[in-house]
């Protein structure tokens, strides 16, 4: 189920591409194979229990972790180009300093204690990096999409909302997943219950939202009743309509 909103999202986000200039649509692309690597990589569990391959070198040596890695990567690189297309350019949106950030995140979760594993430390220390950098990637994708949001029009606020409230959320997962690693041990009821998918599932979730709403710019703004962060309402628009605002698509 997780893997299958993941992958569906995209599906949503693509129907939405006639609605943006070709800039923006090859960051759009970014985005969209990110969130479906995303949905892969969170498909190798259940393919690796059918085959009961939990004791693979690919599992072993924490490769299961790459194609996380990749995802976040692609999602930064998405959202980046996506704001520095409309002006913004700082820290956040320097692909050195990010990645700089990304290494030292990696690094210092290499370090961080946790409970005796049944892998070669050299092993785990290097699943714990992976993790670590993927957590670098989401969060910083989410700083960029806020700022986005919040230099955006009226019209394309309710959607990139939530496209904030996703990557965050897949964030939270990653940071879940990292402690789960450290910890609990193999055999654990979290892990025999799979815990870690649950933050998975409301990304997921959450994301196929982001897509729908992404399908419906110019269609769709934010409900009276929803946050204020979410940007103006449908009759807070209405009195707005007539003042200057900032279109970015």
């Amino acid at each position: 189920v997780v893997s299958l909103l993941h992958i569906g999202a995209p599906y949503l986000f693509l129907r939405g591409l006639k609605k943006f200039q070709t800039e923006f649509r090859r960051s759009y692309l970014f985005i969209c194979l990110g969130v479906i690597l995303l949905g892969l990589a969170n498909s190798q569990q259940a393919i690796i229990s059918a085959l009961d391959q939990w004791n693979s070198a690919w599992v072993r040596d924490g490769y299961v972790i790459i194609p996380y890695l990749v995802s976040a990567v692609l999602l930064y690189m998405g959202v980046r180009k996506f704001a520095r297309l409309i002006g913004i350019k700082n820290s956040s949106t320097s692909f050195f300093i990010v990645f700089l950030f990304s290494v030292s995140v990696a690094v210092a979760a290499a370090f961080l204690p946790h409970v005796p594993v049944e892998v070669p430390e050299q092993e785990f220390t290097l699943t714990l990096a992976f993790g670590g950098w993927s957590i670098a990637y989401a969060a910083s994708a989410a700083a960029v999409i806020l700022q986005v949001k919040n230099r955006a029009g009226i019209q394309y606020a309710y959607a990139l909302g939530w496209f904030f409230i996703a990557l965050a959320t897949l964030t939270l997962a990653h940071i879940l997943y990292l402690l789960s690693l450290l910890i609990f041990p193999v055999d654990s009821w979290y892990e025999d219950y799979s815990i870690a998918m649950v933050m998975y599932l409301a990304s997921g979730l959450i994301m196929v939202k982001a897509g729908y709403v992404f399908n419906t710019i110019g269609e769709q703004i934010r409900p009276r009743f929803a946050p204020a962060f979410f940007g103006a309402s449908s009759h807070e628009s209405a009195k707005a309509e007539n003042t200057p605002i900032s279109i970015i698509i």
